[in-house]
C-alpha cells in the first residue's frame, strides 16, 4: 500500500495499467469533493460514477448486490479499478466491493473525513453490516493506495471532525504518550492543528498492523474503546439523527478506562484524568439506550467468542492488554460510575 497525495493518484493513473475505473461515492462526496478530484485529476479513463445514499445504512448486503450487479453491467473485469471516495463507509463498503468482486480487483481509498483518514482508510479492513451489527462480514485486503488532501476536510461540519478525532485520541491512549498530550492540547475546531496530529496517528496504526496485518493478536488493540462503542452505534442507528462512529468510541473508551481500574490495574487517578481530558470533547454524547440491550448487542460483537464479552483494556497508557472478559454486573457498574462521574464534572 502508497500513501500519497493526489499527485500520487495522477501518477498511478498515468501507467495506464487498468482496464477500467469506477468512483464510488454517497451523495454528498459526490457534490462536495467529485468535481474537485475530476479537476484536478487526468484521467485516461472516463471512470464510470457509482452513487450510494450516505450512511451507514449504505454498508449493508443488499448494497453490496445493487453494486455487484452494476460493475457487472459496466462491463468490470479483473483489470478494473474502484477508487473509493468518500468517508469511513465508503471506504469500508468500497473496499469489500472491490475484494470480493470477481475474487478481487484493484481499488484507492481517497477519504475525506478525518475519521477515514486516521483509521477506516488504513490498513485493509473491509466490511459491511449485518443488519445492526457493524462490520460483520469483510475482508482483509489493503489498497493499491490511500490519497490524502487536507482540503477534503474543508468540506466537514465540526461534528465530523470531533468524530474522528476520537480515533486520533485511541492510538494515542494505546500506543504514542506524546501524541496523546498533542491531542490534549489541541483545540478541534482548528482544521490545520488536527491534521498535524494525522500522520503520528496513522504510524500507530500502521505499525501494529505491520506486525500482525490479520488481528491475531497486537491488532485488537486497535479495538479499544471499540466493544461498547460498536454496539452503542448500533443500537443508534435507526435513529433520526444517529451517534457518529467517533462519538460512540470516545464514549466506550471511557467505559473500557474505567474498567480498566478494576480489571486492568490502572490506576484510578490517571483513569479519572484520561475521563475528564476524552468528556472534555464529547460532553454531550449521553447515550438514552438500555445497557441490557447494549450487552445483548455486545455478546454478538464479532471479537467475542464462546458468549464471553472480551475488552481491551489498560494496564497504564501505551500498555493494552487484549481478550479481557468483562461480566454484565461489571460492564452495568461501569456505565453507572461513568454516568455519575460526568454529572459532576
Amino acid at each position: 500500500m502508497q500513501l500519497g497525495d493526489l499527485q500520487l493518484l495522477q501518477s498511478l493513473l498515468a501507467e495506464n495499467r487498468w482496464s477500467s475505473v469506477f468512483i464510488l461515492t454517497d451523495e454528498n462526496t459526490n457534490q462536495l469533493c467529485l468535481s474537485s478530484l475530476m479537476m484536478c485529476i487526468d484521467f485516461p479513463i472516463n471512470p464510470e460514477i457509482l452513487e450510494v445514499e450516505p450512511g451507514e445504512n449504505s454498508k449493508s448486503v443488499e448494497i453490496s448486490h445493487q453494486l455487484w450487479w452494476a460493475l457487472n453491467d459496466l462491463g468490470a473485469d479483473r483489470k478494473s479499478l474502484l477508487i473509493n471516495l468518500g468517508g469511513g463507509m465508503i471506504t469500508d463498503l468500497g473496499g469489500f466491493i472491490a475484494s470480493t468482486f470477481q475474487r478481487g480487483i484493484d481499488f484507492i481509498q481517497i477519504p475525506t473525513t478525518l475519521l477515514a483518514m486516521t483509521d477506516a482508510a488504513i490498513g485493509g479492513k473491509t466490511g459491511i453490516n449485518l443488519g445492526q451489527l457493524k462490520n460483520q462480514i469483510g475482508t482483509f485486503q489493503n489498497p493499491v493506495a490511500v490519497i490524502l488532501d487536507q482540503a477534503w476536510l474543508e468540506t466537514l461540519p465540526s461534528r465530523e471532525i470531533r468524530s474522528g478525532f476520537a480515533e486520533i485520541i485511541k492510538h494515542g491512549i494505546i500506543a504514542d504518550q506524546t501524541l496523546l498530550e498533542a491531542c490534549f492540547n489541541t483545540d478541534v475546531s482548528n482544521q490545520e492543528e488536527v491534521f498535524q496530529l494525522l500522520e503520528p496517528s496513522m504510524k500507530v496504526k500502521a505499525n501494529i498492523i505491520e506486525i500482525d496485518p490479520f488481528e491475531q493478536n497486537e491488532r485488537t488493540f486497535l479495538n479499544f474503546g471499540h466493544t461498547s462503542g460498536h454496539a452503542l452505534e448500533s443500537l443508534t442507528l435507526q435513529d433520526e439523527d444517529p451517534l457518529l462512529h467517533g462519538e460512540c468510541v470516545a464514549w466506550g473508551m471511557m467505559i473500557a478506562t474505567l474498567l480498566s481500574i478494576d480489571c486492568g490495574g490502572l490506576k484510578a487517578e490517571k483513569a479519572n484524568d484520561l475521563i475528564r481530558s476524552i468528556d472534555s470533547y464529547y460532553p454531550d454524547i449521553q447515550p438514552e439506550v438500555e445497557i441490557e440491550k447494549l450487552w445483548e448487542v455486545m455478546l454478538r460483537d464479532k471479537k467475542n467468542s464462546k458468549g464471553k464479552v472480551n475488552f481491551v483494556l489498560l494496564s497504564d497508557v501505551s500498555k493494552p492488554m487484549n481478550n479481557v472478559e468483562i461480566s454484565f454486573e461489571q460492564f452495568n457498574k461501569a456505565c453507572a460510575n461513568l454516568q455519575a462521574m460526568r454529572e459532576e464534572l
